[in-house]
């Protein structure tokens, strides 16, 4: 083999090596901003939504969350106020608060597919948020939406997420949810597994991308205690990513 392929081989193993390395550092930031701002709303027992534009890129192995401030360890107040100081780099993004204490962290990203309206969703006893997400997205009102309007999802680099094993007195969700946004029925998730989702959307060439996740710690909002914080990997039905 002549010097000259060994040279490219080698600078190619070097490239490949360092986006791995690359995307392994934003994964670790990534779940770390998550936990941050579940600890948020965590010590006020409250849930909330994050809107944000994204990159494009794939595939994705965790959403590219927005950059935020740390707090003082001895920071007091309510979860509003204190999520919208550690996100005051990003001029785009305003948190508000519902009347029911579900905080909205947005940037003003296209809320139509949010909007869509869906008549029925049926739940079995489902016991993890990504699981009941993965009803709500398979609503045929979304996929004729989506299909109408050119919306795709954002590839994930893997389907793979935490294996529940269902025990007695966990919290679940189960039975019918009748005439509900997309929105609405993702906050109907949060009343069972508390924490927040997110609403990521890129535009590229072709489509209009979007991606829905959950991070939740766990137990039930003025039920059963959670048991600590958990990330869920999102969930892509098969065949939706292009």
């Amino acid at each position: 083999m002549s010097s000259r392929l060994i040279t490219c081989a080698l600078c190619f193993v070097l490239a490949v090596c360092s986006a791995s390395a690359g995307q392994e550092r934003d994964y670790l930031q990534d779940l770390a901003t998550s936990r941050v701002i579940l600890n948020v709303l965590r010590k006020e027992g409250t849930s909330g939504s994050l809107e944000y534009w994204t990159q494009c890129r794939s595939p994705q192995l965790f959403p590219q969350l927005p950059t935020v401030r740390t707090l003082p360890e001895n920071w007091q107040g309510f979860a509003a106020s204190g999520l919208q100081e550690m996100l005051i780099d990003d001029p785009r993004m305003h948190v508000t608060e519902d009347t029911d204490g579900t905080v909205r962290m947005a940037e003003g990203v296209p809320e139509d597919l949010l909007n869509v309206a869906i008549s029925h969703i049926s739940f079995p006893e489902v016991y993890e948020a990504r699981k009941a997400q993965g009803f709500i997205l398979a609503a045929p009102e979304v996929k004729s939406f989506m299909k109408s309007h050119g919306i795709a999802w954002l590839p994930t680099g893997s389907p793979l997420g935490p294996f529940v094993i269902p025990t007695a007195g966990m919290p679940h969700i189960s039975g019918d949810l009748n005439n509900v946004t997309v929105r609405q029925a993702l906050d109907y998730v949060l009343k069972t597994f508390p924490g927040f989702w997110i609403y990521e959307t890129c535009s590229d060439d072709v489509h209009n991308r979007v991606s829905i996740y959950f991070f939740t710690y766990g137990g039930r909002l003025g039920g059963v205690p959670g048991g600590g914080i958990r990330v869920e990997i999102p969930f892509q039905a098969a065949g939706d990513a292009r």
